[in-house]
């Protein structure tokens, strides 16, 4: 949570430092305040955003709660409650895509569509910033990392923001983007890729810029085609997110829900 584009440090990310309270009730993040691209008063008042955002998406029981902020002269500090298990980027590398897991990635629609029911696009979903609390059979994932996310008019356009191998075509663009729940759905379809089939979505593509490219203008493999055992239902939902044109893909998270939920209750 609270990712931070290099640019702001000299030293990049290594420069944020992440401690655990003691009995493991919250997580630590200390950010020093050494600029490079960015004034420091500007880049505090983003990152003043950003735990307001927080804070107001934990209002929905599934995103950690900050404990405290604290400020001084050298480094900023945010205290998170902490939220024991692991994120779906583990898990995915460790266990195969099962049919019973749909419960899992149903919730997760679910939520995400919450989280634009009160006005908040989060902008960077991707598989490291989702935590699967107790487990992928407690259907209990909770989100994390609001840095690119805002309280907003979902319809308003934004400059977007994102991780290269899940980031939405519009959330690419160097131009004046709209930047709308329509994005998280194609960021959703690409956790659901990688999932279900166990890889991203152009896994064969290393270098990040050539990656932004693909998402901007390749179209993907059928999910089914990668990983033969899946029924052909998810072809659909998978292909309908992951649209170039936002306009193409689900009008509403829930709706992905919906329709997850369907094959849930037809092959489980």
């Amino acid at each position: 949570m609270f990712n931070y584009p290099k640019g702001h440090f000299k030293a990049g990310m290594s420069r944020i430092k992440f401690e655990i309270l003691e009995d493991n009730i919250g997580r630590v993040v200390k950010i020093p305040l050494k600029p490079y691209s960015t004034p420091k008063n500007i880049f505090i008042e983003q990152v003043k955003r950003d735990v307001r955002t927080t804070r107001y998406a934990s209002i929905t029981g599934f995103v950690p709660e900050i404990l405290d902020f604290q400020e001084d002269d050298i480094e900023l500090k945010i205290i998170l409650k902490a939220v024991p298990g692991v994120n779906l980027r583990e898990f995915i590398r460790e266990n195969n895509f099962s049919l019973d897991h749909m419960g899992f990635y149903v919730e997760l629609a679910d939520r995400y569509g919450d989280l634009h029911d009160i006005g908040i696009v989060h902008r960077d979903i991707s598989t490291k910033n989702i935590i699967l609390n107790e487990g992928i059979e407690a259907n209990n994932p909770w989100i994390l990392d609001f840095a690119f996310s805002d309280i907003t008019d979902l319809t308003e356009p934004r400059v977007g923001k994102g991780t290269p191998a899940y980031i939405s075509p519009e959330n690419a663009s160097r131009g004046f983007v709209s930047t709308t729940q329509a994005s998280d759905i194609y960021s959703f379809g690409t956790v659901l890729f990688h999932a279900l089939t166990n890889r991203t979505v152009f896994p064969y593509i290393t270098d990040i810029v050539r990656v932004v490219k693909a998402h901007m203008r390749e179209k993907p493999e059928l999910v089914s085609v990668v990983n033969p055992e899946l029924p052909k239902e998810l072809d659909g939902i998978v292909d309908k997110c992951l649209q170039k044109n936002p306009r193409d893909r689900y009008l509403r998270m829930s709706h992905v829900a919906e329709d997850l939920h369907e094959v849930a209750e037809k092959y489980t």
